[in-house]
């Protein structure tokens, strides 16, 4: 299966080099996003305004008779091919739903994006040993509130079929809430920071404890 065509680094280097003028260097492409790094998804319908710099075009979703071509699966991708290129953001721009006769595929095109600063865009964030959570993360609003910090934090699934070899994924994943977890400003930020990633790494157990196929 051809599940995406990405119009992306080599053609964006290739071009920055032909560009450059006056002895400049061309800017270097950024090197793949690491597993622990923020990333956003951006679906077609919703706005995305940040200054970034685009890596390249992908395109998700083949025609005709391929099975593993759902929505989730081909951002889930699309999204693992911008991560590669070094992006941060997949702003979706199109999406073609499966049509009754001939086409069962859905199919998407993005753009993968850069930014210098996630973290005004970021809404949630997934579990990872080396991504600790910042003050920063915890942009609910504090007044009234009455913990020095609470987070919220939930298990989500995501279902990925892959018909062609017969079997179906479920992937647990320990999420943390930005915009419904709250940090106050306190003098020992660093002992309630600490306080609240214990919470998050309890709900990972949990996660882990529900992921396994053992029991």
């Amino acid at each position: 299966m051809k599940p995406f065509v990405a119009c992306a680094a080599l053609c964006w280097g290739l071009f920055a080099s032909a560009m450059g003028t006056g002895g400049q260097r061309p800017a270097l492409l950024p090197l793949p996003l690491a597993a622990h790094e923020g990333f956003l998804v951006v679906k077609e319908n919703e706005a995305f305004l940040a200054s970034a710099q685009e890596l390249g075009t992908i395109r998700a979703g083949d025609a005709g008779d391929e099975l593993d071509c759902d929505y989730l699966t081909l951002v889930e991708q699309a999204a693992e091919q911008a991560r590669r290129l070094g992006a941060n953001v997949l702003r979706i721009y199109e999406h073609r739903r499966p049509v009754l006769w001939g086409n069962n595929c859905h199919h998407i095109q993005a753009k993968a994006l850069r930014v210098i600063d996630l973290t005004p865009y970021e809404k949630e964030i997934l579990w990872h040993p080396e991504r600790h959570l910042r003050q920063v993360d915890f942009k609910a609003h504090t007044v009234g509130r009455p913990f020095d910090a609470a987070t919220s934090s939930f298990l989500r699934y995501r279902y990925f079929n892959r018909a062609r070899e017969g079997v179906a994924l479920v992937r647990i994943e320990n999420v943390f809430d930005c915009h419904r977890s709250y940090f106050k400003d306190v003098s020992n930020a660093a002992y309630v920071l600490a306080h609240e990633q214990a919470h998050f790494d309890i709900s990972e157990i949990h996660a882990r404890r529900l992921g396994c196929t053992d029991n």
